[in-house]
């Protein structure tokens, strides 16, 4: 299982989540780098763990409609292989990832029409892009008429339009050091679609927690607050990813 650290970037500074409350997240205080600067952050989440893939939230482009492709740039330039969601809503916004050298995490939040993503995965293949199954306490994140009501709905149209590459990303349990929320659904996708390369994260608070998870059969977690206080080592990291 791979451990994936978390870039949540806002206001073109890496940002602590608090449960999906954006007017609550604050430039991020970490004693793995000197500054907020996602270059700064970046190289000590290297540095301290030898990891090379992160997940990046832009949320200057998820709310403002202002990506920060610079920063996506030099992530990859700097090595990184980063997964970004940027609040991809058409086919040239995925495509603009790609070209980067990124891979698009097309979120449930910012993609209202399941065609769209069915476009999006015919247009640049199924392996190149990640749903993002988006949730606030178990609630789909979604405003959409077009999507179905019920989250193991919403992963069972996403497999029929092709998905092979799933998130499933509770917003409430993000940064709460509580626990990955809604085990039993992120349970339920992998015995349904096995073959599915299946993430999840928000609320890890131990290498416990990884280790649940590895069990379930889940192929990443996001991580970030755990990086930064010490409830993960690179110790943790590296048993969990090489256990068979």
């Amino acid at each position: 299982m791979r451990v994936i650290p978390v870039l949540d970037l806002y206001r073109g500074v890496v940002v602590l989540g608090r449960g999906g409350r954006r007017d609550e997240y604050r430039p991020i205080a970490s004693p793995l780098a000197g500054n907020a600067q996602p270059a700064s952050v970046a190289l000590g989440l290297r540095s301290a763990f030898g990891l090379a893939e992160l997940y990046l939230a832009d949320l200057d482009a998820i709310v403002d409609g202002k990506p920060n492709t610079t920063v996506w740039s030099e992530l990859v330039a700097r090595g990184w292989r980063p997964l970004v969601d940027a609040g991809i809503d058409s086919v040239a916004a995925a495509q603009q990832v790609i070209a980067i050298g990124a891979t698009p995490i097309v979120g449930l939040e910012s993609c209202g029409d399941p065609a769209l993503l069915g476009e999006i995965l015919a247009t640049c293949g199924t392996g190149n892009v990640i749903f993002s199954l988006d949730l606030v306490a178990g609630r789909p994140k979604t405003t959409s008429p077009l999507w179905p009501g019920d989250p193991l709905e919403i992963a069972t149209r996403a497999v029929e339009l092709g998905v092979s590459r799933l998130l499933v990303l509770d917003l409430a349990g993000v940064g709460m050091a509580a626990g990955i929320r809604g085990l039993e659904l992120v349970t339920a996708i992998h015995t349904r679609w096995p073959e599915l390369e299946l993430i999840t994260g928000g609320g890890v608070r131990s290498v416990a927690d990884l280790e649940s998870l590895a069990q379930i059969g889940v192929a990443g977690v996001l991580v970030a607050s755990a990086l930064h206080n010490g409830q993960l080592t690179a110790a943790d990291i590296s048993r969990v990813q090489n256990e068979e």
